[in-house]
């Protein structure tokens, strides 16, 4: 499977980020929030909507379960299509096509394939 960019992450409440990590993104183009999230989860990452499209206001509670470690957020249903990763605190992740008419997420192969801001800050820093 392809490298995946991701250019937007959520953390899990109370995880152990940097000082700037959120576990909501809002603003006038993006919102995400993430409601809950296992232990072993670090965080949702996410690309923005497709260029053209606008926010809705109306937003989607979705949850996704992968090897029983489930994740719970809200999007704007604009994201409906948009490329999201859930991904895990060894830093595996699992990419999955967002559905907001769908309650529960599909999500299928579990692997070391995206690239997040973390693991791009990571990386500059010169710790991967």
């Amino acid at each position: 499977m392809p490298i995946v960019s991701l250019a937007n992450q959520v953390v899990r409440p109370g995880a152990v980020n940097p000082p700037y990590a959120t576990t909501t993104y809002s603003n006038s183009s993006k919102s995400v929030g993430l409601i809950s999230a296992g232990a072993s989860i670090d965080s949702l990452a996410f690309n923005d909507i497709p260029a053209g499209r606008a926010m809705t206001g109306l937003f989607a509670q979705l949850t996704a379960v992968n090897l029983g470690r489930a994740i719970q957020f809200a999007v704007d249903r604009a994201y409906n299509g948009v490329q999201f990763a859930v991904v895990y605190s060894d830093r595996t992740s699992t990419v999955f096509t967002c559905a907001t008419g769908t309650f529960i997420q599909t999500l299928v192969n579990n692997d070391y394939n995206t690239v997040t801001p973390n693991v791009r800050r990571l990386a500059s820093l010169g710790y991967l």
